[in-house]
């Protein structure tokens, strides 16, 4: 094998020593260690935090641990909409027309019924039970909460 010009030895982590090995063919990103262009990176040589025992999920507990995004974004589908049924009050209020109501309500109660037959299928009764399940996520009455809306903007 031939260096390339400027080229040096260097110790591959998971090849093992890089060199005139047999059956040894670089890579592009050999070639680039081997050239130097990996060595003054920021960081480099900067102990990684990993866990005693293995984890495959070291890197995301430690994300959800840092606290950088939404923890509720990790909850599953039922959950949220059950949340947002319990904040349906608030958020209608703060709509501007009937219309706004109505596609709101009619858009989450869509959601809901979605993730409900989702739910169903998956949890399967045992024999004997009755295979009708109570609604995960309730749902909404949309003439009900355009009346709602409608007091509060008389009032």
């Amino acid at each position: 094998m031939s260096e390339e010009p400027g080229a040096r030895p260097h110790t591959n982590a998971w090849l093992g020593a890089v060199g005139e090995g047999a059956g040894f063919i670089p890579t592009a990103a050999d070639r680039a260690a081997a050239s130097g262009a990996f060595d003054n990176l920021p960081l480099a040589g900067m102990k990684l935090e990993l866990p005693d025992v293995h984890d495959p999920d070291w890197w995301l507990k430690s994300r959800i641990a840092s606290g950088e995004f939404d923890r509720e974004a990790l909850l599953p589908a039922v959950v949220l909409l059950r949340k947002e049924y319990d904040a349906l009050a608030d958020t209608v209020l703060e709509l501007p027309s009937e219309r706004a109501v109505r596609e709101y309500v009619e858009d989450y109660n869509e959601r809901a019924r979605r993730e409900n037959g989702a739910a169903v299928q998956e949890v399967r009764p045992p024999s004997g039970v009755s295979a009708e399940a109570p609604h995960l996520a309730p749902i909404a009455d949309v003439e009900e909460w355009i009346a709602r809306w409608r007091r509060t903007r008389e009032s």
